[in-house]
């Protein structure tokens, strides 16, 4: 299943999919971080800045058409007209190589956006419509919704692996004890303090036997 992938992995997908609804040779996705109000791109294809990009690094992304779409919640299709007039109010700054048509549609999780998904043509001012928009809009609120699993999942396996680094540290084991279905789980630290082997039977009778053999 998709929730199963990486991001990058994800993107990939997406990029390959999006390519056959639209012209998306210029293709990224932008993770947007509110605490540290840093982007990352986990997927970044491009026919001029791709050389460019370090997706390793988080970036500030100053006052670009991706911060536009996020601070604006909206999604944006724009052409060298509008582009000049968003310059010309301030509204936005010229970052990377300029392109002849540009769409970004933002990524939602719940009220904030969580990122952002753009395709850019370098060479055709006619590139998008607004119907192409729409289906980009369309796509990115699904989108949204596997990012903010991936992201969960990701989040409770760096979770769990600074838990259990922490328990080899201080050598120090855990246990859960599920009195209802009468079993128990414990970590690899905790075994090895009992000299729990695998074919341990691990009921709460078994449990009892290890701590009050008695």
């Amino acid at each position: 299943s998709l929730a199963s992938e990486s991001i990058e992995a994800l993107s990939e997908r997406i990029h390959s999919a999006v390519s056959r609804l639209m012209d998306a040779r210029n293709f990224f996705l932008a993770i947007y971080d509110g605490k540290t109000e840093t982007y990352t791109f986990p997927y970044f294809a491009d026919e001029r800045d791709s050389g460019t990009m370090d997706q390793s690094k988080p970036i500030k992304l100053g006052k670009g058409f991706t911060e536009y779409v996020r601070r604006s919640k909206t999604p944006l299709l724009i052409n060298n007209a509008l582009v000049q007039d968003l310059v010309d109010r301030g509204e936005v700054e010229i970052i990377g190589s300029r392109s002849e048509s540009w769409m970004g549609v933002p990524l939602f999780d719940g009220e904030e956006v969580m990122g952002v998904l753009v395709v850019q043509s370098y060479a055709d001012p006619d590139a998008y419509s607004e119907e192409d928009l729409s289906i980009l809009t369309y796509v990115s609120s699904h989108i949204s919704l596997v990012l903010k699993e991936l992201q969960a999942e990701e989040a409770l396996q760096e979770s769990e692996f600074f838990f259990r680094e922490s328990q080899e540290a201080a050598v120090i084991g855990s246990y859960r004890l599920d009195f209802v279905k009468s079993v128990w789980v414990s970590s690899d630290v905790l075994d090895r303090i009992f000299g729990i082997e695998n074919g341990y039977s691990r009921s709460v009778s078994g449990w009892l036997d290890i701590v009050h053999p008695d």
